[in-house]
């Protein structure tokens, strides 16, 4: 967890969170209204989910959608990450580097 912690407060995250504000706000809202596309599909198709009691369909509904965000976040990622600016933060060493 530390190692996370140092990664999310480095200088190079705070970078590409700024330059990539617009982008990660985009995915955020279009996995937000992905939600609203699961909660749709399971009212709209309640006997793909029913079962014989309430914790096996509480149980179905919960995979499902579980395992359909994951795709539909994995899917977002691998467009997103196309877009996505990297931006190495100039130090020393790299200072030069446009200009050799």
């Amino acid at each position: 967890m530390e190692t996370l912690n140092a990664i999310m407060e480095s200088e190079e995250m705070g970078l590409f969170v700024e330059n990539n504000q617009e982008l990660i706000t985009e995915v955020t809202n279009a996995s937000n209204d992905f939600a609203g596309v699961i909660f749709e599909y399971v009212m709209n198709n309640p006997d793909v989910f029913i079962e014989a009691n309430v914790e096996d369909m509480k149980k179905n509904i919960r995979t499902f959608s579980e395992v359909a965000m994951a795709q539909y976040l994995t899917e977002v990622t691998a467009i997103a990450s196309q877009d996505a600016k990297i931006v190495e933060p100039i130090t020393s060493e790299n200072a030069l580097n446009d200009y050799i």
